[in-house]
């Protein structure tokens, strides 16, 4: 998350996973993000088809040791099914394991080769002085979940335990890190939300005037520094390329079910917003509960019929159509359409 301080404030949020389908190809196997991140959706399929093979051997079982006499050879067929699935079951989790690893060690090269390391060039260049030209002091923040490898983080990002720091740095732009707990949530992209847990996040936004949370491989230019930003705009963002005639159709109806206002003329939204510091934590909140909403819902081929076509292949659809890996972009459509109902007037600005 990024913190912007106006002479005019800027805050920035950095995500702990980006949904970048241009992502540079950093997992280690050779595989691109992108590659990885089906990878990953393709094991946990494999592994929910284990788990019914599972769940078949052992219902096999149980019926059989209930009649007599015993049948000895489908008993076998049955423990040989249960052995083989979770065989398989146990493979995969090792899989997704070090798919895992490989993916959070390709995000912090990411973050540190991209999102800080335009930052620090940044502030090289626009330090925090009284020099009329810098508008913005733009403070950094980092969020990691407890138990995360810190080892790799960039140095000089100071951990952030006492939110007394804050106040030693008031002249100078600075990159602060904060542990926060695992989020739980049923959909791993919301991790990047988990600064939804800090428990002083209301404190620290009040140090700010605005907040921008975006992608670890995202890349800032010294603009930011410069940026006049008037305190009434509540939102800048730009377009998100998941919106089309499909996509379009399913929101309204999530829209629809979730009672969230839509406003015609907004077609999409960006993955970063530079949002006003009194909007974040209720927009954050609204997203990740129309995240998991669609989560759980939008590919109901039964109540929604018209996605069957996008589901033949796999049941987790078809991009840019409807596609459930970038759930978190429908759940901040929904919820910026829906926390910020004057977007169509000019409380807004478009094109971050």
């Amino acid at each position: 998350m990024m913190s912007v301080h106006s002479r005019h404030k800027a805050v920035q949020a950095s995500k702990r996973n980006a949904e970048s389908d241009n992502a540079a190809p950093v997992i280690p196997s050779k595989l691109t993000k992108t590659e990885a991140q089906k990878k990953m959706h393709q094991l946990e399929t494999e592994y929910d088809a284990a788990n019914k093979i599972l769940a078949q051997g052992t219902k096999e079982l149980e019926e059989g040791v209930k009649k007599t006499p015993l049948p000895t050879f489908q008993l076998q067929l049955a423990n040989d099914k249960i052995g083989r699935a979770k065989s398989r079951m146990d493979e995969i989790r090792g899989e997704i394991n070090k798919l895992s690893q490989a993916l959070i060690t390709g995000n912090n090269f990411v973050f540190s080769t991209m999102l800080y390391a335009s930052w620090k060039f940044s502030v090289s260049h626009y330090p925090w002085t009284s020099d009329s030209r810098v508008a913005n002091k733009v403070d950094m923040f980092l969020y990691y979940q407890r138990g995360m490898d810190t080892s790799r983080m960039p140095r000089d990002c100071i951990q952030l335990d006492s939110l007394e720091i804050l106040s030693h740095h008031e002249n100078e732009s600075r990159c602060y890190r904060r542990e926060i707990p695992e989020t739980g949530l049923p959909y791993n992209y919301l991790d990047s939300m988990g600064y939804l847990q800090d428990s002083h996040l209301s404190a620290i936004l009040r140090k700010y005037h605005f907040v921008l949370r975006t992608d670890p491989d995202c890349f800032l230019t010294p603009n930011i520094f410069k940026m006049r930003l008037n305190y009434s705009t509540e939102i800048i963002f730009n377009i998100g390329y998941y919106y089309n005639e499909v996509s379009a159709k399913m929101l309204d109806k999530m829209a629809l079910e979730l009672n969230y206002t839509r406003q015609p003329r907004i077609q999409s939204v960006s993955s970063s917003w530079l949002v006003r510091n009194d909007k974040l934590i209720e927009l954050s909140n609204k997203m990740v509960f129309a995240t998991v909403y669609v989560f759980a819902n939008g590919w109901n081929k039964t109540r929604f019929p018209e996605i069957e076509p996008y589901i033949k292949e796999h049941e987790y659809g078809q991009w840019p159509e409807w596609y459930k890996p970038v759930c978190t972009l429908y759940g901040s459509d929904l919820a910026v359409h829906h926390v910020l109902p004057h977007l169509e007037s000019a409380s807004y600005l478009r094109g971050c």
